[in-house]
């Protein structure tokens, strides 16, 4: 379900969180595309 999927990014990035830098800088370059 999305919810247990959810559940799973928010565990993801608080076990890497250079990976939510890289998504930052990612929405950057998305929002100015």
């Amino acid at each position: 379900s999305a919810g247990e999927n959810g559940s799973l990014v928010v565990d993801y990035f608080t076990f890497s969180p250079s990976i939510a830098d890289h998504l930052r800088s990612a929405s950057l370059v998305i929002s100015h595309a």
